[in-house]
């Protein structure tokens, strides 16, 4: 997850540039990373994200890596946010089509 590498404390100076300060969140992003189970992680993970964002710690508006544009009579695309799987016309979960 990039939780812990973007805002947990002890990543300040090295992938953490926010500097941002809430003990009891980082206690909690480290609950999260050292959950065994899947789904137990990810519900402590999506558990941080809403209060990281009331916080304005990180205002995720754009990514430099993934910028795609389609018109509007393009259906069903989705940008994958990993680039290097990027453009995705058929997958198990988009089928692109042009509606014209």
């Amino acid at each position: 997850s990039y939780v812990y590498n973007l805002f947990y404390d002890g990543q300040i100076g090295a992938t953490n540039g926010t500097y941002y300060e809430n003990d009891d969140l980082m206690d909690e992003i480290v609950e999260a990373r050292r959950a065994s189970d899947i789904d137990e992680r990810r519900e402590r993970y999506e558990s941080i994200i809403p209060t990281l964002l009331e916080d304005r710690v990180h205002l995720p508006s754009y990514s430099l890596r993934v910028s795609i544009g389609v018109r509007d009579y393009v259906n069903d695309f989705v940008a994958h946010p990993r680039s290097q799987y990027n453009p995705r016309v058929l997958s198990d979960y988009n089928n692109v089509w042009i509606d014209e």
